[in-house]
């Protein structure tokens, strides 16, 4: 969302900047929260669309009637996890939606549900392993600790992950979507290569 979206919305929230801040980091762990008690894989990323599409309704002079933000970003939520559901995009699995393991990216990559033939399979888990093993220790690590728990113990995981690093939360997120896209392309690059 834009800057000028975002004190929309900010001051939709609370006419004190300090106090609408404080509900929007709130309203986004909400948000999350809801979003991942529904199956979704990516509910971090879809609490940020629900947020963006409400800041943007409010910048474009949307009257909203409902007298608590929660209650309409829920049902803005609601929408956007439909939308997710339907999505192309979905069907294509991607690091963001393997399912959490205790141990490693790559235990977790095996875990996937079996619609493709074992050698398939087995030809993407060499090529996840060599694309690991492409990057530096510290992205490595990094993005197997991002990927570690399970979505009720992620957030918890990813805040303690931001403070070590000194990093926002922003900044963690923008460090995965990086490195896991670097893995995306690599993996794809690595199966076309050997079929």
């Amino acid at each position: 969302m834009s800057g000028d979206e975002f004190d929309h919305l900010l001051r939709w929230l609370d006419s004190d900047p300090e106090r609408a801040g404080e509900r929007y980091k709130k309203l986004h762990r909400k948000l999350t929260e809801f979003l991942g008690h529904r199956d979704c894989t990516c509910p971090e990323d879809l609490a940020d669309r629900t947020l963006d599409r409400v800041a943007r309704r409010l910048a474009e002079g949307e009257a909203i009637r409902a007298e608590e933000p929660m209650a309409y970003c829920l049902g803005v939520a609601r929408n956007v996890r439909r939308e997710y559901w339907r999505s192309p995009e979905r069907k294509n699995e991607s690091l963001e939606g393997l399912p959490p393991h205790e141990n490693s990216a790559i235990e977790a990559f095996a875990a996937l549900p079996a619609k493709e033939d074992p050698g398939e399979i087995d030809r993407r888990l060499e090529c996840l392993t060599e694309c690991l093993n492409r990057l530096s220790p510290e992205s490595r690590a990094f993005i197997e600790d991002y990927y570690r728990d399970n979505w009720h113990t992620q957030i918890e995981n990813r805040k303690r992950m931001a403070e070590r690093l000194g990093l926002k939360h922003t900044g963690l997120r923008a460090r995965a979507h990086r490195i896991r896209r670097e893995l995306e392309e690599c993996v794809k690059a690595c199966s076309k290569r050997d079929k």
